[in-house]
Parts: structure tokens; sequence; C-alpha cells
């Protein structure tokens, strides 16, 4: 077998040094890059959203909660429908 002098195989460890070493540094580990990094601000802004649904969307979606035709307001954010359901509770 040849050796190849350019190539040092052997190696000192340091004092106090881990034996094997991290296959990646701490800090590049996680590193998800720019597709990751947006599929997981997609899931916690999606997650957040599920969380917070019932106080978005109060009312039943079947529920008759206000007079037909309301304009929006504090109570119904996009208003109401034909027959007075809270159109943010129907989406």
């Amino acid at each position: 077998m040849r050796s190849n002098p350019a190539v040092d195989t052997t190696t000192e460890i340091a004092a106090g040094a881990p034996a094997f070493p991290l296959a990646h540094p701490p800090r590049r580990r996680f590193h998800l890059g720019v597709v990751g990094t947006a599929g997981v601000l997609l899931l916690v802004v999606l997650s957040g959203i599920g969380a917070l649904a019932p106080w978005i969307a109060p009312y039943d979606p079947d529920e008759t909660t206000g007079n037909p035709f309301e304009s929006p307001s504090g109570d119904h954010w996009l208003g109401t429908n034909d027959v007075g359901r809270d159109i943010v509770s129907e989406l």
C-alpha cells in the first residue's frame, strides 16, 4: 500500500478534547436553509392559528349570531351573511 505524504493520517488529541468529535459543529447541526426555515415558520404560524381558533372565530358557524348583512364590526370581523351567521366562523 502506497502512502501519500501530503495526507496526514495521524491525529493528535488535545488534553480535554473529546475522543470522537461531533459529526457537525453545534451551530451547523440544526441549520435548515431557506426552505427548511420557511417550512418551520409556516408550521409555527398554522399551529398558532389553530391554538387561537376559539378566540379568532368564537361563534358556531351554523348559529345565527346577528342580523342579516351586518357590516364588519368588533363582534363580526367580516360581518354576517344573508341569514345572520358570522362569516369568519364559517371560514
